[in-house]
């Protein structure tokens, strides 16, 4: 039979080794954890790979992103209401762009390549009809275009 005494000291080591037993444990999944998320944050080449990121200012609103979809790879600045306010894209086919927006988030002044590869640039007034647009190179009559409504005057340039 056991006494009292030898079962108290027998209980009291099991209880150390279940205590250390349980430290070692939590340490070690702790540091599998931070083993497994050192790998995602800080990669080994140094190249952080993301289809996108989104940023936002301090009360969580996006501001701007940098993302890939189906009709490219853009970079887009937005007000504090969330309007895009300017934007840049590189479409599927490679070309570049350039966007430029109103308080209502509608374009106003874009540049661009058209499938030539020749740059265009086109301007709108804010809340009316009245574009300036010019062409250059291939791809369109060249030159420079105005439009009010349904009137264009054009300086064409001969091809």
């Amino acid at each position: 039979m056991i006494d009292g005494t030898s079962l108290e000291k027998r209980i009291e080591v099991l209880e150390r080794h279940n205590r250390s037993l349980r430290w070692t444990v939590i340490l070690t999944l702790a540091l599998s954890l931070l083993g497994l998320m050192w790998g995602r944050v800080w990669p080994r080449n140094g190249v952080v790979e993301a289809s996108g990121f989104v940023v936002t200012d301090r009360d969580g609103k996006v501001r701007g992103s940098f993302a890939f979809d189906q009709n490219g790879v853009g970079l887009n600045l937005q007000d504090e209401r969330g309007l895009w306010r300017a934007g840049f894209l590189v479409d599927n086919t490679g070309r570049p762009a350039m966007f430029l927006f109103d308080t209502v988030a509608q374009p106003v002044v874009t540049l661009n390549l058209q499938n030539s590869g020749a740059p265009s640039l086109r301007m709108r007034a804010p809340g009316n009809e009245n574009t300036l647009q010019v062409r250059l190179g291939t791809g369109g009559a060249p030159g420079v275009f105005l439009t009010s409504g349904a009137d264009t005057a054009a300086l064409v340039m001969p091809q």
